[in-house]
């Protein structure tokens, strides 16, 4: 096999990598080179990497840090502790769990609760619904194009960051979450672009 100059003979799977982003969104992904230059794709990975660990992170300390804040568990089992044991036989789960913020339980929140809570949630989903056609786009155009792919996902990766952003009181309007708004379409169209150019180029042979 030759496309252009980088593929040879002697393709094979260089790794296998199975993604899993807050156990919502699991994508194999597999990266393929020759014995002598797999290592061009490392700048990749390591992109890749830094995206996927982001999005962990931001689970984890934005809406997983005022989850433990906002709902009281003692609260819960007094309006729902009753009810909930008696269909399931065990308490009322630690956090709110499974109230994703619009539920039974989040209709105890007073309102500054309520919407920060939403915020941080609204964080989190921004990243969860980018993320799989972002990887792909960028792991195809790393074919051909690592370096390219690689800035594209650090641009994407610093874009999370700012994203952050949305906490602040501005809200939608904050100059962290523009910021990041902006560049987190920047990597996006970057990898989408170039993952149309590699198709057009592994066509052309």
């Amino acid at each position: 096999v030759q496309t252009g100059g980088y593929w040879n003979k002697d393709l094979y799977l260089c790794s296998v990598r199975t993604l899993n982003v807050s156990h919502v969104l699991t994508h194999t992904v597999f990266f393929f080179s020759s014995r002598r230059r797999h290592t061009r794709f490392l700048p990749v990975s390591w992109a890749r990497r830094c995206v996927q660990e982001t999005g962990i992170m931001i689970g984890f300390l934005v809406p997983g840090r005022y989850r433990s804040k906002v709902f009281d568990k003692k609260k819960l089992e007094a309006s729902f502790g009753q009810e909930h044991k008696e269909k399931f036989g065990v308490d009322i789960q630690t956090g709110g769990y499974p109230d994703m913020g619009c539920g039974r339980y989040a209709s105890l929140l007073n309102y500054e609760d309520w919407v920060n809570f939403n915020k941080a949630q609204r964080v989190h989903y921004n990243f969860v619904e980018q993320i799989a056609p972002f990887l792909i786009f960028m792991v195809f155009t790393g074919l051909l194009y690592p370096i390219y792919a690689a800035v594209s996902g650090l641009i994407y990766f610093l874009a999370r960051i700012f994203f952050i952003g949305y906490m602040q009181k501005q809200g939608a309007q904050s100059v962290l979450r523009m910021i990041g708004a902006g560049l987190g379409d920047i990597g996006l169209l970057m990898a989408f672009g170039g993952s149309v150019y590699t198709t057009v180029k592994i066509l052309q042979g």
